[in-house]
């Protein structure tokens, strides 16, 4: 399972972490992103702790995502899998898309990047990472979690 993202932490695009992505991808072991990890504990306890907990967890899970795929960490390790548990569905096509079309058209954010010569670290589409290195899984099962059922990025 992978670590929660904390401010302060190495990104998971960081070339430092590049041994252990190796040696994951060579012993052939799926890592795994569990919706909890990354969310801050939130205090008074009670149900707004909760609540922000169950909307906030998504968005953790997804800042892995996001960052292994733009950090290039799946061209270096090509057969690297990625398993989300738990970390609800509905996140997962916007943020695709979104990459996408960032990607596809450009912005002001790929703009900048350009003008300060950060060049891109990755040579596919977010969407086309999903497909082949990523996997969600949804536990405790609800009908209502397949919102995304059928979904083009």
């Amino acid at each position: 399972m992978m670590p929660a993202l904390t401010p302060g932490d190495t990104f998971f695009f960081d070339p430092a972490l590049d041994p252990i992505w190796a040696a994951i991808q060579e012993v052939g072991l799926p890592i795994s992103q569990h919706g909890g990890a990354g969310v801050p504990s939130y205090s008074p306890p009670g149900m707004a702790a909760i609540l922000t907990l169950a909307y906030e967890h998504a968005f953790c899970s997804g800042r892995s995502l996001w960052q292994l795929i733009v950090g290039g960490v799946f061209d270096r390790f090509p057969e690297l899998k990625l398993v989300f548990v738990e970390t609800e569905v509905h996140w997962i096509a916007p943020a695709l898309r979104n990459l996408d079309m960032k990607l596809s058209m450009g912005d002001e954010w790929t703009a900048f990047a350009a003008f300060m010569r950060r060049e891109r670290a990755f040579s596919r589409l977010p969407s086309e990472y999903w497909a082949s290195n990523c996997y969600a899984g949804i536990s405790p099962f609800h009908p209502n979690q397949l919102a995304i059922r059928s979904w083009t990025p």
